[in-house]
């Protein structure tokens, strides 16, 4: 696996790609992964430690980068292409050297290059946005070696668009199979739910909140605070994820509409593990729509929130109703609009059907493991090639 982003990371990007390295490992393969090593850390990356070969950063690529962080345009982002390019292409020989079986990609240039590069091995490349566009369109004119699995419905259709003899399957996030949660469960949380009329509702969001230099939607959820704080609504609000910055930004909004505690709390980012931990203790987990109009990732975090077994609340919008099918919908909320918000929790908190709704989700998405999901990409590769 080669991927030209730091790793380890808190991001997202680093539970699929640690999650893929470990599906790997169990299914009996010696996965290994070129990256720039990333200084962030924490006990879930312990087993993948030793799979890390850091990729070389020379001069050249040392200056390549320095240009590319002197601006956001084009050119700059030429620069961080050339500067990828350029590692990558001095890990040649250790990789010819590996003979590996797959070469595991995100990056369509490197995909195009390793395509010139090693004709006889096959290449995977995950798509999870709709840039390189050009390399994409190389790539499908002649895919010898290469398997396209773009993340979502979205993706798969642009890149139909692009050319409609594409080879490619979907591939969409997942989840660990430990982490569902049992028919039991979900059974006691509907009982308590349904029995305890004075008991404080805890609704949450968990991830990041701005990763990528825009928000995540999070502020429909300090407005929800504000509106339950206002009506005397017994609910606390928990946002899991701010790293230090954000953690003093929204304190001070916090601050500034005078939310008490009681009714919303923002804690710092932690580990994977943590998080998980977390989700199953919130009765309620809203996911926002992020706040671009670039945005057409697959959230982890919407498999993990159906996984806890608790009520999930989604914005409604084109891209999350795609991931879902007849087998399962969430409770959709109208975005940036608290009214509809609120009431929307208070629909699913006395809806007769919740408990099989839940049902539904855990069954929805035990089809979503991360093992499955690389079992599934390795043999659709394997019966085309």
């Amino acid at each position: 696996m080669v991927i030209s982003v730091p790793f380890p990371t808190p991001k997202a990007y680093g539970v699929t790609t640690r999650e893929t390295l470990l599906s790997l490992k169990v299914l009996g393969y010696e996965p290994k992964i070129f990256t720039i090593r990333g200084p962030y850390t924490d006990l879930d990356y312990s087993e993948v430690q030793d799979l890390i070969f850091p990729l070389p950063q020379d001069i050249l690529y040392r200056f390549l980068i320095v240009l590319s962080r002197m601006g956001k345009g084009r050119v700059h982002f030429i620069f961080w292409r050339f500067a990828v390019i350029e590692s990558y292409l001095r890990i040649f020989l250790k990789l010819r050297a590996l003979d590996p079986k797959i070469i595991w990609l995100r990056d369509p240039s490197l995909a195009f290059i390793s395509q010139k590069l090693f004709p006889r091995i096959k290449i995977i490349l995950e798509v999870h946005d709709f840039s390189s566009g050009y390399f994409l369109k190389k790539l499908i004119q002649n895919q010898k070696n290469v398997i396209l699995f773009p993340i979502n419905k979205i993706i798969y259709e642009f890149i139909s668009n692009l050319n409609p003899r594409a080879v490619m399957k979907i591939a969409p996030m997942g989840i660990r199979q430990e982490n569902i949660a049992t028919e039991i469960q979900i059974q006691q949380f509907v009982h308590k739910l349904y029995d305890s009329t004075d008991k404080v509702i805890k609704i949450g969001y968990v991830g990041g909140m701005a990763p990528g230099g825009y928000s995540k939607g999070v502020e429909d959820l300090i407005l929800l605070a504000e509106f339950n704080m206002k009506n005397n609504f017994d609910a606390e609000v928990i946002l899991v994820g701010a790293n230090n910055s954000e953690l003093s930004k929204f304190k001070l909004i916090q601050k500034s509409l005078g939310i008490k505690d009681r009714f919303l709390n923002v804690y710092p980012h932690v580990s994977h593990t943590e998080a998980i931990k977390l989700l199953h203790s919130i009765d309620i987990l809203v996911l926002p729509i992020p706040r671009s109009d670039n945005y057409v990732g697959m959230p982890i975090k919407l498999l993990e929130y159906i996984a806890a077994g608790k009520i999930v609340i989604v914005a409604d919008c084109n891209l999350f109703r795609s991931f879902f099918n007849e087998n399962y919908v969430p409770f959709y909320y109208k975005s940036e609009n608290v009214a509809s918000l609120s009431s929307e929790i208070n629909r699913a908190k006395f809806d007769n059907n919740l408990l099989s709704k839940l049902l539904n989700g855990i069954n929805f998405v035990s089809d979503f493991t991360w093992q499955t999901r690389t079992k599934n990409m390795i043999k659709f590769t394997d019966d085309k090639f």
